[in-house]
């Protein structure tokens, strides 16, 4: 599904590329690590809508694509655990179906200057459609429910933002052809912003960004 948005995107490229080549100190956050992980955890959780790209004509239609996450309780409770650890479950749809899920542990890094976020695919994914919708307490996942994690995402606060990515070699995937998935992510307070991409064995871009972002808006709060 390549959906294309140019909505800022060169301000957004123009952000990326400064704050990983250099962050202002006076940009840095100094805000408590356990804030910063509630900050991005609640920045996260409710439902995130696809802004769709302008159509060139009246009959280029676009699905509707969201993002849906919420907090879930991992059984037992040490399982992929450390301190201060928060689980996500979450969910993209493409007119209201499924077609990417994982679960997430958001935490601080080991050295406790950034925002760590694992990703664990569900072993039945489609056992897990629409878990956001039941009662909180009714979100109890068995950690043999999960694969180990596949890919590690650090963010960092600059300024009002969360701002970070994959490592630079990327995540291995499965998905849609691609074996390995790179991503770069700016988490705003009304929203996030991807260059989500996937590539082939030889390289090749098989889907995603293609120099322009996605531009996710938030429509409701946490469930």
């Amino acid at each position: 599904m390549q959906i294309k948005v140019g909505l800022g995107s060169l301000s957004l490229v123009v952000l990326w590329s400064s704050v990983t080549l250099a962050i202002p100190a006076t940009e840095q956050s100094t805000l408590p690590i356990e804030q910063q992980v509630t900050e991005v955890v609640r920045r996260l959780e409710g439902t995130l809508i696809l802004l769709p790209a302008e159509a060139t004509t009246a009959s280029e239609s676009q699905p509707t694509v969201q993002m849906t996450s919420c907090i879930v309780h991992m059984q037992p409770a040490t399982a992929f655990s450390v301190p201060g650890a928060v689980f996500l479950y979450q969910e993209q749809s493409a007119d209201n179906q499924p077609y990417r899920q994982r679960f997430l542990r958001i935490a601080p890094t080991s050295d406790g200057n950034a925002v760590e976020s694992l990703s664990f695919r569900p072993h039945h994914p489609e056992s897990w459609v629409g878990l956001c919708q039941q009662p909180a307490m009714a979100r109890v996942v068995a950690a043999s429910d999960v694969e180990d994690s596949h890919c590690r995402v650090v963010l960092r606060q600059i300024a009002e933002n969360y701002v970070g990515g994959t490592p630079p070699e990327g995540c291995p995937s499965r998905y849609r052809g691609a074996v390995r998935v790179t991503n770069h992510i700016i988490l705003s307070p009304t929203g996030m912003t991807t260059f989500d991409q996937g590539f082939d064995t030889e390289g090749n871009l098989v889907w995603g960004s293609q120099g322009e972002p996605y531009q996710f808006q938030r429509i409701d709060a946490a469930p």
